[in-house]
């Protein structure tokens, strides 16, 4: 009986590397008027060549396809015809021999950096330069002040969170080792030497 829920425990316990070998990790983030997608494996090796699909998250249509590069990163323009479905995204990462992944890009990401250039875009050729404003300044200057330091704020916080954001991805996804296996293994067993040694206590009585 011993020998029996040993072999399944192993039996299982392999099953969970199997699975987990098979898994594969992608991050993507809005910049600018486009989706960057960068994809690897739960070792940290880069998916090279690996096929990235952008899908409407809802119906699961595929609207773009691109093979990632060396760095295992591939990027996708933001269309008008993406922002007119207003639908969240899906990034699907697939590297092969049962490699597969998604990851969600809300529309909400999409729209605020859509909105944030055409902002720019619009006042930046209104906006004066320090030595060329008049004495009398528009009421209009200090809201545009304002909506600039805040696309900065933005701007700068996005790049800054960015690796972070991965890390915490590739945490997430961790791949699981032989120390891990052997440490389940450890205290299945364990547990069941306590339970054998009180069913034999129980039968000695």
């Amino acid at each position: 009986m011993l020998k029996k829920a040993i072999f399944t425990i192993i039996l299982i316990l392999g099953l969970t590397a199997l699975a987990s070998a098979h898994r594969v990790n992608i991050f993507c983030f809005v910049e600018g008027k486009k989706i960057s997608c960068e994809a690897n494996y739960p070792s940290g090796d880069k998916v090279k060549h690996g096929t990235i699909n952008l899908k409407e998250a809802e119906t699961q249509k595929t609207l773009a396809s691109k093979k990632t590069d060396l760095e295992g990163k591939a990027s996708f323009e933001i269309t008008q015809d993406i922002l007119a479905r207003k639908k969240d995204l899906e990034a699907e990462v697939l590297a092969g021999m049962g490699h597969r992944n998604t990851w969600t890009i809300p529309y909400s990401d999409l729209n605020a950096e859509s909105s944030e250039i055409s902002s720019k875009e619009n006042t930046g050729s209104n906006t004066s330069l320090p030595w060329e404003s008049n004495t009398s300044t528009p009421a209009s200057a200090t809201s545009v002040d304002k909506q600039e330091l805040e696309m900065l704020i933005s701007k700068i916080m996005d790049k800054k969170l960015h690796p972070v954001l991965e890390k915490l991805t590739l945490l997430q996804e961790r791949k699981i080792s032989l120390p891990d296996i052997l440490a389940g293994l450890g205290y299945i067993l364990g547990l069941m030497g306590i339970s054998f040694y009180f069913l034999a206590k129980k039968n000695e009585k």
